[in-house]
């Protein structure tokens, strides 16, 4: 299977196509208003894709919509969805579709939603369109705040709760950096800066 470097996007659509045999990862940052779609197909055969999209809220109204198709066999599929929702709207439309006559197909959608504020708002559930047994689709969907006890730990040491909420947010976007194969320090260092200006 041939490997190929991260593709990081911001803020943008995206239509992509994955041939067989390849290894794609995609890292997409959204951090202002609008409507987003991303479409990723997988049509000819033992690929595997990699999706992290990292969503920024902050007074502005964010909707996703994020499709993938699979018409090949053994194709791998794993999407992981971060939100930090600090004010306004967040809408999140998750759809999988995968043809009947291919087997072996895996896919995953993990989706993890804080809310930093009481006011903000987070709406959104995947959609399922799967036309044969042997397929294999899981998907979970997390809406939390920060645990109390995560603050008070860190609290203890003499930080801030501000300081505390930032440390914790930030392993958390360090964790899904650390998990990609390529490692891109540029593109580390882009997220990050986003990421402070974001929560001050």
């Amino acid at each position: 299977m041939s490997n190929k470097k991260i593709i990081f996007k911001t803020n943008c659509n995206i239509s992509e196509k994955i041939n067989s045999n390849e290894l794609r990862e995609f890292l997409i940052l959204i951090d202002k208003s609008g409507e987003y779609n991303l479409d990723f197909s997988q049509i000819l055969g033992d690929s595997s894709v990699r999706i992290v999209v990292l969503i920024m809220c902050d007074n502005s109204k964010i909707k996703l919509n994020i499709k993938n198709y699979i018409n090949g066999q053994n194709e791998i599929n794993k999407t992981n969805i971060l939100n930090f929702a600090k004010n306004g709207e967040v809408d999140i439309v998750s759809e999988l579709e995968i043809e009947k006559k291919w087997a072996g197909s895996k896919w995953e959608l993990h989706i993890e939603n804080i809310f930093l504020w009481e006011n903000a708002k987070i709406s959104g559930v995947p959609r399922l369109n799967i036309k044969l047994d042997k397929a294999r689709a899981n998907h979970s969907l997390k809406a939390v705040k920060i645990k109390e006890e995560d603050l008070f730990y860190l609290s203890s040491r003499w930080l801030s709760e501000d300081n505390s909420k930032f440390i914790l947010l930030k392993w958390k976007i360090q964790a899904l950096l650390d998990s990609f194969e390529d490692k891109n320090k540029e593109i580390e260092s882009e997220i990050m800066e986003r990421f402070e200006g974001f929560i001050k």
